[in-house]
C-alpha cells in the first residue's frame, strides 16, 4: 500500500463492530475471528489499492543451520523476500514500516522483530538506500 488509510478504515470498522456487540480480541485475525467479522474486514481491505508479496518456505527442505531456531529460519526468508521482493520497489525517499506477525511467545516475537530489523539493515540499502525504516511487533 502506498499509504496507511486502510488503518483508519479498520479502526472505524473495529469501533462499529464493538458497538454492534461482536466478540473481538486484541486485533483482527483471519484464522480466529468469526466469519462475519472476517467478511467485513476483507470488504474494507478490498476497497483499497494494494499488492501482496509472499515468500513460501518449507522447513523440511532447509539446511540444518537455517532451521536451528524459528527466528533463524524466518530470518532467511525475510532476507530473500526483502532483497528481491521489497527493496527493488523502494526509492531513496521511501519510508518502510515492517510489522512482524503476532506469532509465538513474547520472546519469539522479540526475536522475530530483531531478525526483521537485521534484514532491513542489510537489504534496504540494495539497490538504493531507503530514507527511513522501522520494525515493530
Amino acid at each position: 500500500m502506498n499509504n496507511c488509510d486502510v488503518a483508519t478504515d479498520l479502526l472505524a470498522l473495529r469501533r462499529t463492530l464493538a458497538w454492534e456487540g461482536y466478540d473481538l480480541g486484541e486485533f483482527f485475525h483471519a484464522s480466529t475471528d468469526q466469519q462475519a467479522v472476517r467478511d467485513k474486514v476483507f470488504e474494507v481491505i478490498r476497497k483499497r489499492d494494494f499488492t501482496i508479496q509472499a515468500t513460501i518456505m518449507e522447513k523440511s527442505k532447509a539446511r540444518a543451520q537455517v532451521k536451528e531456531s524459528k527466528p533463524r529460519f524466518y530470518q532467511y526468508g525475510y532476507f530473500f523476500h526483502f532483497k528481491y521482493g521489497v527493496s527493488p520497489n523502494l526509492g531513496s525517499d521511501s519510508e518502510a514500516l515492517v510489522t512482524t506477525a503476532s506469532l509465538g511467545t513474547r520472546r519469539e516475537r522479540i526475536a522475530f522483530e530483531a531478525s526483521v530489523s537485521d534484514v532491513m539493515n542489510q537489504s534496504v540499502c540494495m539497490p538504493v538506500p531507503v530514507a527511513k525504516h522501522r520494525t515493530s511487533v
